[in-house]
């Protein structure tokens, strides 16, 4: 172990499983250590691993005590994950062995010991990381930003997916698409990095090799909103996670902040929330420094209820 002041730089490194599921690694540490955290980061639909990266980076920072280890899923269909592979996905639940094989990837890779296991799952990533965990109880606890259960709401999103399939998903270059999504919808509430984050990552070279496209096409993130994810929630209570917060946005239109203690509770009776005020629908790309904050302090125990 080295000096009490060492702090380790982080460094991504890019891996597939088997089956071609994406996932970054990184590792931030501060020693002594007094514990090894692996945090799993599940994205919503539609974006990628890269949404994360800020958050991730924040968290490197201000971590003062722990090895952290970060892994960061591209799901079936996204980033740089599988084209093809999410035809294959009909349930939530078989993207949650994707999920599931990550870490398994990951852990068999390592011979440091980890104390626990942590999902941050955001939108639909929050519940697929769910049933993740009523398949194998791979979590210790949970930070849900904005979990996507639908049964709040009356019916399937078809809002949602039919701005998915009038969606612009080409452009002639990267920084042309940056441009372009800038100021555009969720984008113009988002930190700059991370919309560079996230056309990096979320682009790709067209098809048909001009311009690029986004990584995740509309047909796919149309057929992963159709998706019931309902069946989830009846076993909330008995997921096993010893911990969870929930995080919602103040303006967020998806998740009403009065449903956000609700579900908290659902999951165990300590179940916490987090109102963050001036926030949307996805806070790690909104505020990346504030969610690594809130983040850190839910791994002490100690996390607020009310901003």
């Amino acid at each position: 172990m080295t000096s009490s002041a060492a702090r380790k730089t982080a460094q991504m490194a890019l891996r597939h499983t088997k089956s071609g599921i994406a996932y970054e690694v990184q590792t931030h540490e501060k020693a002594p250590f007094k514990e090894t955290v692996l945090a799993v980061f599940i994205h919503g639909n539609g974006l990628c691993r890269a949404v994360y990266r800020q958050m991730i980076h924040n968290i490197g920072a201000l971590n003062k005590d722990r090895r952290i280890y970060t892994i960061s899923v591209d799901i079936a269909g996204h980033g740089d994950s599988s084209q093809e592979l999410w035809t294959k996905r009909t349930k939530v639940s078989e993207f949650a062995v994707d999920i599931e094989n990550c870490v398994d990837d990951f852990l068999q890779s390592q011979n440091d010991k980890v104390d626990r296991v942590v999902l941050v799952g955001h939108s639909i990533g929050a519940a697929m990381g769910m049933f993740a965990q009523r398949n194998r109880k791979l979590f210790h606890s949970a930070f849900l930003l904005e979990p996507m259960l639908y049964h709040a709401f009356e019916g399937h999103p078809e809002h949602l997916i039919q701005a998915t399939m009038r969606r612009k998903s080409r452009w002639m270059d990267k920084e042309t698409a940056f441009k372009q999504i800038r100021s555009r919808g969720m984008f113009s509430v988002w930190e700059e990095q991370c919309v560079r984050d996230y056309i990096e990552v979320g682009t790709r070279p067209a098809d048909d090799g001009q311009g690029v496209s986004l990584s995740c096409s509309p047909a796919c993130e149309a057929a992963v909103f159709r998706m019931d994810i309902s069946e989830v929630y009846p076993h909330l209570p008995t997921l096993g996670f010893q911990k969870v917060m929930v995080v919602a946005g103040a303006d967020s239109e998806h998740l009403p902040p009065d449903y956000t203690t609700g579900i908290a509770k659902n999951f165990v009776p300590e179940g916490d929330s987090l109102i963050v005020e001036k926030a949307m629908h996805i806070p790690m790309c909104e505020k990346p420094g504030l969610m690594a904050e809130h983040f850190l302090k839910f791994l002490d125990n100690h996390p607020k209820s009310k901003l």
